[in-house]
């Protein structure tokens, strides 16, 4: 039986719910990054992974990971489609803006963004496994979360979300990565019902080491 100390530490884990994105660029170059205005204060943007991508361009490419808690009060939710939205917004050198949207329906799981994107700027997302196996990273080595955690099954979820485009295609490595681990956390049942032969795109070749897994 767990003493009320392990209680109180339990809810105090679950009251907070983060969102995740992630990018690369170029090392030479430096952008200020922020929330939107409603989300400025609460100071809670967190660069949680920075490290160099293997590229065989000339230029050094470098991955940053974000994250930024949910604080509900602060959230505003457009009634028409439901969704609650966040704007990250970054600025180059000479102070100009740039604006992307996340949208998310659920407050009360982590929600992790793999389609981060801006144009206008020189920064790329990476390939939806690589993502993926970041994201993995990060929870279980450097949040050191268990397999069947809350914290697995909201990243399994989110990760799920994606298949649910209608007219989006995804690799097969990216469908197996998430399938694996929908097995380890017992979630399989959830991600089966969203696999749809007709969304891969087998053009991609598996690595050895992951076909093994």
């Amino acid at each position: 039986m767990e003493n009320t100390s392990d209680l109180n530490n339990n809810e105090k884990k679950s009251e907070n719910n983060y969102v995740y994105f992630n990018f690369k660029h170029g090392k030479n170059k430096q952008y200020k990054i922020c929330l939107s205005s409603y989300y400025k204060d609460s100071d809670i943007l967190e660069l949680i992974e920075e490290k160099d991508f293997e590229d065989t361009s000339i230029e050094p490419i470098i991955v940053k990971v974000y994250r930024f808690k949910i604080i509900r009060d602060l959230l505003k939710k457009k009634n028409e489609n439901k969704e609650f939205e966040i704007d990250i917004i970054l600025e180059e050198g000479n102070e100009t803006e740039y604006h992307y949207t996340i949208k998310f329906k659920d407050i009360n799981r982590d929600f992790y963004e793999y389609k981060f994107k801006l144009e206008k700027l020189d920064i790329m997302p990476l390939e939806l496994d690589e993502q993926f196996w970041i994201y993995l990273d990060i929870l279980r080595n450097k949040y050191k979360k268990r397999q069947k955690t809350k914290e697995n099954e909201d990243f399994i979820f989110s990760s799920i979300l994606l298949l649910k485009d209608k007219d989006s295609k995804y690799n097969l490595l990216f469908y197996l990565s998430v399938f694996l681990q929908s097995f380890i956390i017992g979630f399989v049942q959830n991600h089966l019902l969203e696999f749809d032969p007709k969304k891969i795109n087998a053009e991609n070749e598996i690595p050895e080491k992951r076909l093994n897994q």
